[in-house]
């Protein structure tokens, strides 16, 4: 992967990888926020048609994937299977592909929707678009440097590391 300026970066795609949903979010450097999109089902193999149709339509420059850690910054299988949706999503080409330590962000996730749904800005049939809010988290924890992105180099390297993130 060509060396990525951060600085010149606009606007940033994230997800936020489940079994069964990803969670998609685009963000802008400008505001330092971001904004949940729907989510993505799939059943039995990645749904790199839609996630690049997302892509397609908001054009972004970076793309962050949460690394689901282990509390102690330890590796768990989930993040192997996040780091294999980083890995398809770098095939494409286009678009640099980072991951973001999403530690605690569906936790995080749970308590905004929670809050949303007590303020009946949401119902409990929309449970499902909380892993767009978990991507929302991602993507802003990076916009607002409070999680550093990681290469796909150095995120794999966790994983035989003695030493957690």
């Amino acid at each position: 992967m060509a060396e990525i300026n951060l600085d010149t970066i606009q606007s940033v795609m994230g997800f936020d990888y489940g079994r069964r949903r990803i969670g998609v979010a685009v963000g802008q450097t400008i505001t330092g926020t971001a904004s949940p999109l729907p989510v993505v089902q799939w059943q039995q193999s990645l749904p790199m048609a839609e996630l690049e149709k997302a892509i397609k339509e908001w054009r972004p420059q970076l793309l962050l994937v949460g690394l689901p850690l282990l509390m102690d910054g330890g590796w768990q299988e989930m993040a192997s299977e996040a780091l294999g949706l980083a890995r398809k999503l770098d095939g494409l080409g286009k678009i640099p592909v980072m991951m973001v330590d999403e530690r605690n962000s569906s936790q995080q996730a749970d308590a905004i929707f929670k809050e949303m749904r007590q303020s009946g800005q949401v119902r409990r049939k929309d449970a499902k678009q909380q892993d767009s809010v978990a991507a929302r988290i991602i993507v802003e924890r990076w916009l607002q440097r409070v999680a550093p992105a990681l290469s796909l180099e150095d995120a794999a390297a966790i994983r035989t590391s003695m030493q957690p993130l």
